[in-house]
């Protein structure tokens, strides 16, 4: 891939991003109004943490599907 198309790549990624953005609000309200998203964790979609962090180090697994979640579950054990 060269350099030239990776940065026209990257450019219409953010151009995107930027379009979509202010449509996210109004998206997830009426996802809200129909019951299938939880209106008070709205804004972890905007990067919010709805827990405070704890104190002391902390360790994040991450799993993508069910699969990989019940195979982490010893290890976490």
């Amino acid at each position: 891939m060269s350099e030239r198309w990776a940065r026209a790549a990257l450019t219409a990624y953010r151009y995107a991003g930027a379009v979509a953005y202010p449509l996210i609000g109004p998206y997830v309200a009426w996802r809200a109004s129909r019951g299938k998203e939880d209106r008070a964790r709205r804004r972890e979609r905007y990067g919010v943490a709805g827990r405070p962090r704890p104190e002391g180090p902390v360790i994040w697994i991450h799993a993508a599907s069910v699969g990989e979640t019940i195979a982490v579950v010893p290890l976490v054990e």
